[in-house]
């Protein structure tokens, strides 16, 4: 014998909205409990269809106002708080519904409610006790964070009214560490996907010192620092709020007491959120109410680095930050971070996570690097002359000793992947050397990418190699005239012949630029990566 099938009528007109078949059907003592296949009662549907009328007929039916779907464990009321009708709510609360019954993941009605921004379900829900600083399983967020995710600054206002806690930050973990900078990159800036919906857009100054003397932290030995794991999570509301550029969310926030200055478990601060996502306007706002510019994240990282970053990095088919509608342009924002006493010489510590998205197409490991390093790395002569005007070193290297003029030569160059400022390039090396005083000889220390002639362990290169690594002629011509020597040859034995002639893994050689380094006095060792 088999049972008898479940009798889901009841359940089935509810779901269609069809109150005169619910009402028949409950008039033939049908079963107002019955659940379809993953748990949803009559009671669910009216409650998800906003039916006020259908969902009293049902509880007068005898409808358990407290059922569960077995998918998710979710209540009528939970469904009739993501719609935010009050009357609704509470109707199945003068039913018996519990306000603080929550889904399987731990999120509440309240933190439903919050999410549509409905006030007078909020109310309603608060008045029956409803927990306003809860929190839900996965990430601990409460229904403030809920809230200011998705901008509804007038459910932030009634939640800190009922008591909601601006300081609350979400769980702290560290993520597994398997290699590559998207691995390691769950950081409190990533993107924590916000309960009930989808995951919205995913860094101490140092001071300014001769390049000879930059060292890296110490303790750190030879491992590369780009490797440590970085917690995750920390976040707050504000946080919440300026990552999505939710100028009047942040506005509520601040003005009911949030710390503009609260650190995230990587020590992102509200600002350098805005900036790690393109929110230039929203950082603009944040220092004209005081947020600190000099506030650097585990990583090392600072807002003025992060911004001449956003502009210039290299972009992925993953979603890329995107400056294009802000009113604030990153000179002016740079303008302002350095009025605000950003410090123009503090020092990546590590590579900044978040950078990975772009597959490190940067091409040269930053650690070290400060904001005038990543401006000549793109050819930037605006923000340069900017940054040394407020006090910026020109040469201060990474912890690899690639310097500024060497990575502005070239050094690390990634095809046609490279972004630069249009045509930059050579005036960043003139301005380097005939303003700056620039060594054309410097060396650097080291690199660490084998798969590259530009990048090992043992090499010992100079300006002069990165122009020939991009068959730059007329900067090869330059840089010989202002003394660089075309006889130095890398620890690895590479000339800048060699350079020229395929630097790298799917770069072409420079047959010209071979040519003309071997008719300046460079050995052509016939050496090519690419070939």
């Amino acid at each position: 014998m088999t049972a008898a099938p479940n009798d889901t009528r009841v359940a089935d007109a509810a779901m269609r909205g069809d109150r005169a078949a619910v009402r028949a059907l409950l008039k033939e003592a049908a079963d107002a409990n019955a659940a379809q296949g993953d748990g949803m009662t009559a009671l669910h549907w009216a409650a998800f269809n906003d039916d006020v009328e259908m969902a009293q007929m049902l509880l007068y039916a005898g409808a358990n106002v407290r059922a569960t779907t077995r998918l998710g464990g979710i209540t009528p009321l939970w469904m009739a708080a993501q719609n935010g009708n009050p009357r609704t709510i509470e109707v199945l609360l003068k039913a018996g519904a519990d306000p603080n019954s929550p889904a399987l993941t731990g999120v509440t009605p309240l933190m439903m409610a919050a999410t549509s921004g409905k006030v007078d379900a909020i109310k309603v829900l608060a008045d029956h006790g409803a927990d306003v600083n809860a929190k839900e399983n996965t990430y601990g967020q409460t229904p403030l964070m809920f809230a200011a995710a998705y901008n509804r600054s007038d459910a932030v206002k009634e939640l800190i009214q009922r008591g909601a806690n601006t300081s609350v930050a979400t769980k702290v973990r560290m993520p597994p560490v398997r290699g590559g900078a998207a691995a390691r990159g769950a950081a409190g800036a990533a993107q924590v996907p916000t309960a009930g919906g989808r995951g919205q857009r995913i860094g101490a100054p140092g001071v300014p010192t001769p390049a000879a003397a930059q060292p890296r932290p110490a303790g750190s030995g030879d491992e590369e620092p780009r490797e440590a794991a970085e917690p995750m999570g920390g976040l707050t509301a504000l946080l919440y709020a300026a990552r999505q550029a939710h100028i009047e969310t942040v506005r509520v926030l601040l003005d009911s007491g949030a710390n503009i200055n609260e650190l995230s478990a990587d020590k992102t601060t509200p600002l350098m959120m805005a900036v790690i996502n393109g929110h230039f306007d929203l950082a603009m706002y944040l220092l004209e109410r005081g947020a600190n510019p000099k506030l650097a994240t585990a990583a090392g990282g600072t807002p003025l680095y992060r911004v001449i970053d956003v502009e210039w990095g290299p972009k992925s088919f993953y979603p890329q930050p995107n400056t294009k509608q802000e009113k604030v342009s990153y000179l002016d924002l740079i303008k302002a971070l350095l009025a605000h006493g950003a410090d123009p010489n503090a020092r990546l510590t590590a590579q900044l996570w978040y950078t990975g998205y772009g597959f490190e197409l940067e091409g040269v490991e930053p650690a070290g690097a400060t904001p005038f390093w990543r401006a000549a790395h793109v050819g930037d002569i605006d923000a340069m002359r900017i940054l040394v005007a407020a006090g910026a070193d020109p040469n201060i290297p990474t912890f690899e000793g690639v310097t500024p003029l060497l990575v502005a030569a070239g050094d690390g160059f990634h095809g046609n992947d490279a972004v630069t400022v249009p045509y930059g390039r050579m005036a960043a090396v003139k301005y380097l050397v005939e303003e700056c005083k620039a060594d054309v000889n410097a060396i650097d220390k080291k690199a660490g990418d084998s798969t590259s002639i530009l990048h090992t362990n043992t090499r010992v290169y100079t300006p002069l190699h990165g122009a020939a690594a991009r068959g730059d002629n007329e900067m090869v011509l330059y840089l010989v005239s202002q003394g660089a020597r075309v006889d130095l040859v890398g620890k690895n034995g590479v000339t800048v012949a060699d350079i020229a002639n395929g630097p790298r893994e799917r770069i072409q050689p420079f047959p010209e630029t071979v040519e003309l380094l071997v008719r300046l006095g460079a050995k052509n060792s016939n050496r090519c990566v690419s070939c």
